[in-house]
């Protein structure tokens, strides 16, 4: 099997000759119409529909096409519900377990400290920062 972890992966595994899961981590398509119901920048709002409705399209496409699709909660999965069987879903409740990742109780000083630079890229085309 093999899992997009985030919708956006999912047309790269068309074709593939293994069963293709999704996890979805939100409604993405939801997000966007949010975004769309409280924006008061024309522009914005503008794209926001536009967003919406084309994630809308997509969310709809790829999760019929998976084998199988993984919802982070009851109110996803319930959404989803209006387009693929209930087969096809299974919740993963994302989160953290406050049972067993618990603050330790002393504070451990770091051995050292490392200061990391990122400019090979930058370098390589003559710039120097």
């Amino acid at each position: 099997m093999i899992l997009c972890d985030f919708l956006f992966a999912a047309p790269a595994i068309r074709g593939m000759f293994l069963a293709q899961g999704i996890f979805t981590h939100n409604v993405e398509a939801m997000i966007w119409k949010r975004h769309y119901q409280v924006a008061s920048n024309p522009l914005w709002k503008a794209l926001s529909w536009r967003e919406w409705k084309t994630m809308d399209r997509a969310e709809r496409l790829y999760l019929k096409r998976a084998d199988h699709v993984l919802a982070v909660s009851e109110t996803d999965k319930n959404h989803f519900l209006n387009y693929l069987p209930p087969s096809k879903l299974t919740i993963v409740p994302t989160g953290v377990d406050v049972e067993f990742f618990q603050p330790r109780h002393t504070r451990e000083e770091p051995d050292s400290l490392g200061v990391h630079r990122i400019d090979g890229l930058a370098a390589q085309r003559g710039w120097n920062p």
